[in-house]
């Protein structure tokens, strides 16, 4: 997923630099398609490693390194919802955020999981906030459009 959607970033900045907000596929469900895909990938990381864990239950200090290897895909999506995310939305703010249409792509796009438009644009505030992380802190930089 990650690399899928750095690939489409590539690809959309060479072709059609101007308008980050058109490339397409993964991109339609998610502002930032590959900092999800980096979650993703150390959440199935940590799940693997629960799993050879629990086989050999019996070993001495094995608690300690299962709630370790649980702490890294936390530590990831703390990184990259107040990190790296933070850091592309005021970058897109600067150079998008006087165009309507990027304004309507903020408003009907998920910050960071997956999910289409018309559900996402549907879902209360709190729901947008609490789940999908659409904080405030990603309007830093936004200009008001008429």
């Amino acid at each position: 997923m990650e690399s899928f959607a750095d690939r489409n970033k590539l690809k959309g900045k060479l072709t059609r630099k101007k308008i980050y907000y058109h490339l397409g596929s993964m991109w339609n469900y998610s502002r930032n398609p590959n900092h999800c895909g980096e979650v993703f990938c150390w959440l199935g990381l940590s799940i693997t490693a629960l799993n050879l864990f629990f086989h050999h239950l019996l070993y001495r200090y094995n608690f300690f390194m299962i709630i370790l290897s649980q702490i890294s895909p936390l530590f990831t999506l703390s990184i990259m919802v107040f990190e790296a995310t933070l850091a592309s939305e005021i970058s897109n703010n600067k150079r998008f955020g006087n165009q309507l249409e990027y304004h309507q792509y903020r408003q009907r796009t998920s910050v960071l999981w997956p999910i289409t438009s018309e559900i996402y644009f549907r879902l209360p505030k709190s729901i947008r906030k609490g789940l999908f992380f659409d904080l405030d802190m990603y309007n830093k930089g936004l200009k008001k459009t008429s």
